[in-house]
């Protein structure tokens, strides 16, 4: 599920750029239309790797329509984490494997892991009120830990460094599952009108998540004053590789997005 360089550039030969490494020394792509505009990231959390194949397929259909500008498509934010939970140990350098499969309880099932390669919750790492949430974990573990402190994880840092060097006016996390759309940070929404479209266009209700902190899309509206949106794709009542089955259903909800957001101006 970790995209090669050379998978990517048989896609998107000039718009493919790395937005950085990770813990174990992989590169993050990303997928790069013009300058600023909109961001989209995905499989922040290991076990989410579908929304990696969402993004490339709203990538793809932009390319060819150009219904976005300026717009990043990040596939994969933690292509350690999603490496992991798919091919198992042997995705892992030697030299940590012992460290991970304790963290793991002694299982070789990573799964449903959603941590980084060291066992932190990337998307509760971002200086948004880091450490004030609910049920967030001090050790490494395959999902809650915060880090050691914000923003520790190379893997955090990229997508930091990306939205302040690109000025990003709006961004987009998907993950899975539960079919919810996630909107604003601590009350803050200054986007109503067009949290309810976005809303409409891919079919999920709008909720609120004042117990939730240290996300990416919080770090976006509490440091950087712009929207932003986390997306929960997919049926809460299949496993994550179930989803692959509704991809086609999915993406259709991605190219409404993508559309819905172009009519905003973005």
């Amino acid at each position: 599920m970790y995209y090669s360089y050379e998978e990517l550039k048989k896609q998107f030969e000039h718009e493919l750029i790395t937005i950085g490494k990770t813990q174990f020394n992989r590169n993050v792509w990303a997928i790069k239309f013009g300058s600023g505009g909109v961001l989209f990231q995905g499989a922040i959390h290991a076990r989410e790797h579908v929304t990696a194949k969402l993004i490339l397929n709203m990538a793809e259909y932009n390319k060819k329509h150009g219904i976005l500008k300026n717009a990043c498509f990040v596939p994969v934010s933690n292509p350690d984490g999603v490496e992991l939970s798919i091919k198992g140990i042997q995705s892992v350098p030697i030299w940590v494997r012992k460290n991970v499969i304790d963290i793991n309880k002694q299982s070789e099932d990573f799964s449903l892991w959603k941590a980084n390669g060291m066992g932190v919750d990337l998307n509760l790492n971002f200086d948004a009120e880091w450490g004030k949430g609910k049920g967030n974990l001090r050790y490494p573990n395959p999902e809650g830990y915060i880090g050691q402190k914000p923003e520790s994880e190379i893997e955090t840092q990229n997508l930091v460094r990306l939205t302040e060097r690109e000025g990003y006016k709006i961004t987009f996390s998907f993950h899975a599952k539960g079919e919810e759309l996630y909107y604003g940070f601590k009350g803050v929404d200054s986007q109503k009108e067009l949290t309810k479209s976005i809303s409409e266009a891919i079919g999920y209700r709008c909720v609120e998540t004042p117990l939730s902190v240290g996300g990416f899309k919080d770090w976006c509206v509490f440091k950087k004053n712009i929207p932003a949106y986390t997306i929960e794709f997919g049926r809460d009542d299949m496993g994550y590789v179930e989803l692959y089955r509704d991809i086609d259903a999915l993406t259709e909800k991605c190219i409404n997005l993508l559309k819905t957001v172009a009519q905003y101006g973005y």
